[in-house]
């Protein structure tokens, strides 16, 4: 019994360099107050200081109006060729609050060279270098410079619940800012903050420093020496070298303390490495149990696929009821891949695809698209008593380096926006995905009959090809099930014991919010089919339906007989989204815009995959096929008699055959002189010579003397001679008369 279950709230979430079109109109993301999203009005390259509101609910309804669309890391790229234009500085190793005052000094020199730069003119107040006038600047652009870095770093404060209070500069703290700005080539690296570079750490004596060196060399070995241990190797060193040495010159010997702060200064992997060994250095260093923080669904989403272990049967329950027992022995079995997206913040699963093939680009694209799809009707189908809303744009995608994962599958999820990362090849980089596989390799399988087991020897002597029971279609019905019903619901250790669709819900309505999830447009943009189409009077053909609309018809007006680009999707053969040629974008017609919505003429066409058209056709195929084979020998039997009684009837009524065309003569003329040559020149056909008592007339012409045998090898040379002219025949002096001869009434 399916139960309805109410669609949970979501609450988006957009970034700082987002585009977003509400209405036609281009704003910027700036940020979420009490639940609303607030944007700014972008008109061209100008930032207008206007401000729209919208609740996550008003972006729903403007999403099923299509009113609303957004654009991932728009201003971002603008941004990025700018500051690789003028400022290449590094601040990777930065943390945010070191960030935070760079960029706060950054801005202070920035308006005090501004206004340094207007002089005093229209009506400015004239600023110097001096003490006096830099403390005037520092009063006249306090306020702006502290109400740019509440907006600025507001989000971030409240994200990282870190409070970053800046102090003002002071006449001569901005004074050395803006002469070190000045001489660093106006950089903002030129603002690092100078402390680590102060005080003396060059106190200890170099034969002191190499000794240190060399214990902590030795603290990472698998002797595992402790620390004190190390110091205490550290003081006979230098005691023994102050042996060697006058009073005067002997060696201080260090403090515990400087050793010990020393060996804590390691690199920790190495450390590990050396003294416990690479595999408990990888164990220990690897993202494991919780593994990358995650604060939101969709941040990490990680893809693998996995091969069943249990027999299917390639084919459909409805056609194994026809089947008879010889029958079914002989269908095909195999072992299905199985391709799941998890989300790595709710361990729920977000994308899925089965296919009876190995794995490929194909079945990860199509677990990608499941995965920006809601599947909320697929588990009504499959029997689910809950809903299956997971779905999204994914942060950061990650895989291993399967040759499923490469090249048409990259390019897709770089249409998506989406972060890539394949970490090492370790099963435990990817934690949620491998642990989701183990889970359902020990329960799923259990219930039904065919199970391969892991390996040879759980397997033992069960033969699972002849136990296999389930069909291709039941395998996913059944998995779907038991990823909605069974594990979205069953407690989770590392969720603090609550469910994948209770943290789902929790956080998808939460502040933090989700990733806008694709719109129509985009997925057929992202998984579209690409075909080249000619844009015809009708329209575009396409499944051998017309899409039309009245782009198409601009189209056939200025540019007759074009070839244009359309996308399909292959979900909904209602409409086809059309690429609209660069040359024309900036006509009226188009607006500017890249693709259009060209529906489909005929309305059975709506909602229709390009699956189920495709076997439809086969079957029509099919059955086309299998009535020729009936009805071909009648059709062509007929055909016949209707054109022998027809020439009958001509010849009987005398009426002459107009289908013999000038062309056609030739031909046939051509053909008739080719058999009468060979007819000449063939020796078997000719008469003995009768004189002049032959009554078959008189000798007009001698054929040539030729050869009666040809020689296989030259073949090939008498068939490169047939297409050549004949030459005219000679009449030699004495000839033998010939078999072609012709009555002397007719001659005369």
């Amino acid at each position: 019994m399916n139960v309805h279950v109410p669609r949970p709230k979501r609450s988006y979430r957009f970034g700082t360099y987002d585009r977003i079109v509400h209405q036609g109109r281009a704003y910027r993301y700036i940020g979420k107050v009490d639940r609303v999203h607030v944007l700014q009005l972008v008109n061209g390259d100008v930032v207008e200081d206007h401000f729209v509101r919208l609740s996550d609910e008003q972006i729903d309804k403007a999403r099923e109006r299509k009113q609303f669309t957004h654009e991932v890391g728009f201003y971002s790229l603008i941004e990025t060729k700018l500051r690789v234009r003028n400022d290449d500085s590094d601040l990777k190793d930065l943390n945010d609050g070191q960030l935070a005052a760079i960029h706060w000094r950054h801005r202070w020199v920035r308006e005090f060279l501004r206004l340094e730069a207007e002089h005093g003119n229209e009506g400015r107040s004239r600023v110097g270098r001096s003490p006096r006038l830099m403390s005037k600047a520092i009063e006249l652009l306090a306020g702006p410079v502290l109400k740019w870095y509440e907006e600025t770093f507001e989000q971030g404060r409240r994200e990282r619940r870190v409070a970053w209070t800046m102090p003002t500069p002071s006449a001569s703290t901005l004074y050395a800012a803006v002469r070190a700005y000045e001489k660093g080539g106006y950089k903002i690296g030129a603002l690092r903050s100078g402390r680590s570079r102060c005080g003396n750490r060059n106190q200890l004596a170099p034969e002191v420093r190499d000794v240190i060196d060399a214990a902590c060399e030795q603290y990472m070995t698998r002797a595992k020496p402790v620390k004190a241990r190390v110091v205490q190797d550290v003081h006979d060193a230098v005691a023994l070298l102050n042996s060697t040495r006058s009073p005067g010159e002997r060696l201080c010997l260090p403090a515990p303390r400087i050793v010990r702060k020393r060996i804590d200064a390691l690199d920790p992997f190495a450390v590990k490495l050396g003294r416990e060994g690479e595999d408990a250095a990888v164990r220990w260093f690897a993202l494991v149990g919780k593994g990358v923080p995650c604060k939101r669904p969709m941040q990490r989403v990680e893809i693998d696929d996995w091969e069943f272990d249990l027999q299917t049967l390639l084919c459909t329950r409805e056609t194994l009821a026809y089947l008879s027992k010889q029958e079914i022995a002989a269908l095909q079995r195999r072992r299905c891949t199985l391709t799941v997206a998890i989300d790595c913040c709710t361990s729920a699963i977000v994308g899925i695809n089965l296919s009876e093939e190995r794995p490929s680009a194909a079945t990860a694209i199509a677990c990608l698209r499941s995965l920006s799809t809601d599947k909320t009707e697929l588990a009504r189908q499959a029997g689910c008593g809950g809903g299956w809303p997971m779905h999204g744009r994914p942060a950061q995608i990650v895989t291993d380096k399967g040759p499923a994962f490469r090249f048409e599958f990259e390019e897709v999820v770089r249409q998506l926006r989406s972060g890539r990362s394949i970490p090492d090849a370790d099963p435990r980089m990817r934690g949620h995905i491998e642990r989701f596989f183990g889970t359902m390799a020990r329960t799923f399988p259990t219930w039904f009959t065919g199970a391969t087991q892991s390996d040879v020897v759980a397997k033992g002597d069960y033969a699972a090809e002849a136990f296999a029971s389930l069909t291709f279609d039941e395998l996913f019905l059944f998995v779907v099930r038991w990823i909605v019903d069974v594990y979205h619901l069953t407690p989770h250790v590392a969720l603090e014991r609550l469910t994948p669709r209770d943290v789902w819900d929790r956080l998808a309505g939460d502040d933090e919010g989700i990733e806008l999830p694709l719109s129509d447009d985009e997925r057929r943009r992202i998984f579209g089919f690409r075909e080249s189409r000619k844009v015809s009077c009708e329209g575009i053909l396409f499944c051998n339906v017309y899409y039309l609309s009245d782009e198409i018809g601009w189209l056939l007006q200025h540019r007759p007989q074009r070839k244009v680009d359309v996308l399909v999707d292959p979900d909904d053969l209602g409409s086809i989204l059309l690429v609209v040629p660069k040359d024309v974008r900036d006509r009226d017609a188009f607006g500017g815009r890249r693709y259009v919505d060209v529906p489909c003429l005929e309305p059975e066409m709506r909602g229709l995959t390009l699956a189920s058209w495709l076997l439809a056709q086969k079957e029509v195929r099919d059955f086309a096929r299998e009535q020729a084979e009936i009805h071909d020998p009648i059709r062509i039997q007929a055909r016949i008699d209707l054109f022998k009684g027809g020439l009958k009837a001509m010849i009987a009524a005398g009426i002459s055959d107009h289908v013999l065309t000038q062309k056609t003569y030739d031909r046939v003329m051509r053909v008739v002189d080719q058999k009468g040559r060979a007819a000449l020149s063939n020796p078997a056909d000719r008469l003995p010579d009768l004189g002049d008592s032959e009554p078959y007339g008189r000798l007009v012409a001698r054929a040539p003397e030729r050869p009666t045998v040809v020689a296989p090898s030259d073949v090939v040379r008498r068939r490169r001679r047939a297409d050549r002219p004949a030459p005219e025949p000679e009449v030699p002096a004495k000839a033998k008369p010939m078999q072609t001869r012709f009555d002397e009434e007719d001659d005369l």
